[in-house]
């Protein structure tokens, strides 16, 4: 039987996914509805290749089986929850992001279709950091023609064209360290080094403490255990940007020393508590998802809130959600997806592919210690953005496993 007409098919269905979440990479920066429709496109183009090829496309690995705990006990705390059909709609909802993640690990099959993916994604985040920064000046978001909240010294914080300054801080913090990463990889070609840049002053246009918290600890620590040589002496180079940035600049300095005043956290250390109380009372199957604030009256820990709509911690939001289960299935995938990306690393330091795992990496980790303050994974975008990072690490470790078993099956001369 001649197989050559499927296989040629095939390819092309996979090219076509491959070319949809491309697109819809590169949409994020700007809007999550072309996002998620060129999404649904590479899905639709995924079904496509699995049903010519007559097999499903997806990797078989422990990671995957974490996942499935996590959204199953989910599914199950949901629908036994005060609210079961509103509470199962909004796990698809907040859920449905990590598709983008999957399809990139299942349908890229050469670094040249990641780095591709990768690079669209940062140049077209570029644009949203240089609008950012503009912002932070002007006070004026240009698109809707709203006034932005003024932080201190004059400056206003940035949104991007996300619309919150949270939101478009994790974004630029997870394309900061894939485009640093990227830049690494070759440091003298200096064009490379602008997204980064832009990142930084983004970021710090956000006055977002808990992703100014995470990057001061992961930066400097990314740069001593994972470079050396002349590469360590760039990366530390852009942690000492950053410290000086914040120590010179009199706002910024103030929102930094901000961190340790826990007058300030109030409400956040209330949520804690709250959370705590329902878990408690909860510990097995949680309350099912967006349930907090239809509970919080009865559980309410008395003191000071400015806002109750989430804990404000992921890893409490997980608890509160599905319960002890759905928890550590959580902690399991990512550290499941930490553990890949740091035997990426270990495989080799010359490669693209190597580069852009360790970018992905350390940006999930920062969206994990940055999530002990806030919600990141509970929020729509940076949900989108958490989950492609976490596709780009899943990709690398792929190609770069290939790559070297290549190697070792080659005759050495």
């Amino acid at each position: 039987m001649n197989t050559a007409p499927a296989n040629q098919q095939g390819e092309s269905w996979r090219k076509w996914t491959v070319a949809c979440l491309t697109a819809s990479a590169t949409s994020l920066p700007f809007s999550h509805v072309p996002a998620q429709i060129a999404l649904a496109m590479a899905f639709i183009g995924w079904i496509g290749w699995s049903i010519v090829s007559r097999r499903a496309h997806f990797e078989r690995d422990p990671f995957l089986w974490a996942a499935a705990v996590y959204w199953a006990w989910n599914g199950l705390a949901s629908a036994l929850s005060i609210r079961p059909g509103h509470s199962l709609g909004a796990l698809v909802d907040n859920e449905w992001p990590a598709l983008l993640g999957l399809l990139v690990w299942w349908s890229i099959r050469s670094t040249q279709e990641i780095e591709r993916l990768v690079k669209f994604y940062v140049g077209a985040a570029g644009v949203a950091f240089a609008y950012g920064i503009v912002q932070t000046f002007t006070g004026v978001e240009w698109i809707k023609g709203a006034p932005l909240h003024q932080a201190l010294g004059g400056f206003y914080r940035a949104v991007g064209f996300s619309g919150f300054y949270l939101t478009f801080a994790g974004f630029a913090m997870s394309v900061f360290y894939l485009a640093a990463a990227y830049s690494m990889q070759k440091p003298s070609e200096h064009s490379r080094w602008i997204v980064p840049l832009l990142a930084l002053g983004a970021i710090l246009g956000t006055f977002a403490r808990s992703v100014w918290l995470s990057m001061a600890l992961l930066v400097p620590l990314t740069a001593i255990v994972a470079t050396t040589g002349r590469k360590r002496f760039w990366a530390l180079g852009v942690a000492a940007i950053i410290a000086l940035t914040v120590l010179t600049v009199e706002p910024l300095r103030e929102r930094a020393v901000s961190i340790f005043d826990l007058t300030q956290h109030e409400t956040r250390l209330n949520l804690w508590k709250t959370s705590i109380a329902i878990a408690q009372d909860h510990p097995w199957i949680g309350i099912g998802q967006d349930n907090f604030t239809s509970v919080f009256e009865e559980y309410r820990v008395p003191g000071f809130y400015d806002t109750f709509v989430h804990p404000h911690n992921d890893y409490l939001s997980t608890l509160v959600h599905g319960g002890i289960p759905a928890l550590m299935a959580f902690l399991a995938m990512w550290a499941l997806v930490l553990c890949k990306g740091w035997n990426t690393w270990k495989k080799g330091r010359e490669g693209v592919e190597t580069w852009l795992g360790l970018g992905g990496t350390v940006a999930v980790a920062s969206f994990l210690l940055s999530s002990l303050f806030q919600n990141y994974y509970g929020t729509f975008v940076n949900c989108f953005n958490w989950w492609l990072v976490t596709g780009v690490v899943l990709t690398s470790y792929s190609l770069a496993t290939q790559l070297s078993s290549m190697r070792t099956a080659s005759p050495t001369e």
